[in-house]
């Protein structure tokens, strides 16, 4: 009879060990890239064309988002703050009004009472994604629905836009991935994949579905915290 193999002690950080070789490769290159970049962008501003000048340095800062972005993905698995007290619909609200002063419509309804921890920026970020991704392929405009019962709180990002085919409603959150008609706005496809991560990383989720009359839904759940206080 064969005898099982021993797991090694260090079998948790072996198994980690390729996601900090992820992120230290991501690091290095973005970190590479950044210097080549900022040189083009001072060459640029010795181009006389004006139109060729503006182009060119609107080209160089979407290579930098991108790559900004890639970093953001991989790191996107763990958290890199630790959590603390906040209050989340305050936090929702803020999302809110910061794309309100951009000129989008959005509204925020129902209110949160419970107890919640997190990494403040990282759920910020989960709610940005959510929420611009509503306002950019939902008409300009989006609803942020706050309820809660005693585990956790929903958060439900509403539009109005033409919604996703039920077969890739899961496939939205795979990097990269986009719709054909989502490709003109430019994006890098991680938003949604970055916003599932750092959900998750939180014991959160998102999921997505067609509303009955028309446009998408992306429902966010977050675990209240047990034991600690607020």
């Amino acid at each position: 009879m064969r005898r099982p193999e021993a797991v090694p002690a260090d079998a948790g950080a072996a198994r980690r060990r390729p996601v900090h070789e992820a992120v230290a490769l991501a690091a290095a290159i973005s970190h590479d890239l950044q210097a080549p970049i900022t040189r083009l962008r001072l060459r640029a501003d010795l181009i006389a064309d004006r139109g060729l000048r503006e182009h060119i340095v609107a080209d160089l800062e979407r290579v930098a988002a991108m790559l900004q972005e890639q970093l953001d993905y991989v790191r996107s698995g763990h958290l890199r703050e630790a959590p603390v007290p906040l209050d989340l619909a305050a936090l929702v609200e803020s999302v809110a009004e910061g794309l309100l002063d951009l000129g989008h419509r959005v509204e925020v309804q129902g209110s949160l009472r419970g107890r919640y921890r997190g990494a403040l920026r990282a759920l910020e970020r989960v709610l940005q994604n959510l929420a611009v991704n509503a306002v950019v392929h939902g008409g300009g405009a989006a609803v942020m629905r706050m309820s809660e019962d005693d585990a956790a709180a929903c958060i439900l990002v509403l539009d109005e836009g033409p919604g996703i085919p039920p077969a890739m409603l899961e496939q939205v959150f795979e990097p990269f991935y986009r719709l054909e008609e989502a490709r003109s706005g430019g994006g890098s496809g991680l938003g949604l994949a970055i916003a599932r991560n750092l959900a998750r990383a939180h014991g959160g989720e998102i999921r997505l579905s067609n509303r009955p009359g028309g446009g998408l839904q992306a429902r966010l759940t977050v675990p209240q915290s047990r034991g600690r206080s607020a």
